[in-house]
C-alpha cells in the first residue's frame, strides 16, 4: 500500500512541476540505502529519521534553487 502511495503522490508532484523535489528525493534514498547497506548493514529506525531529514532539506533546497533559477 505505501508504495502505491508513494508512486501516486510522486506521479502527482510530476504533473504539478515538482520534478525537482521528486529527483532530489530520488538522490537523496539512493545515498541513503548506499551507506545504510555499506555501513550499517541495513536500515534502522534511527536511519529512516535521519533520511526524513536529509529528504526534506533536500526538496526545500531544489524548491529554492528552482525559484531562484526562474524554473518554477
Amino acid at each position: 500500500v505505501l508504495i502505491i502511495y508513494t508512486v501516486v503522490l510522486g506521479a502527482a508532484m510530476l504533473v504539478l512541476g515538482g520534478w525537482a523535489a521528486v529527483l532530489a528525493v530520488l538522490l537523496v534514498f539512493w545515498r541513503y540505502y548506499a551507506v545504510s547497506k555499506k555501513q550499517f548493514g541495513g536500515i534502522t529506525g534511527d536511519l529512516a529519521g535521519w533520511f526524513l531529514q536529509r529528504a526534506e532539506l533536500a526538496m526545500l533546497a531544489a524548491l529554492a534553487v528552482c525559484q531562484w533559477g526562474g524554473i518554477l
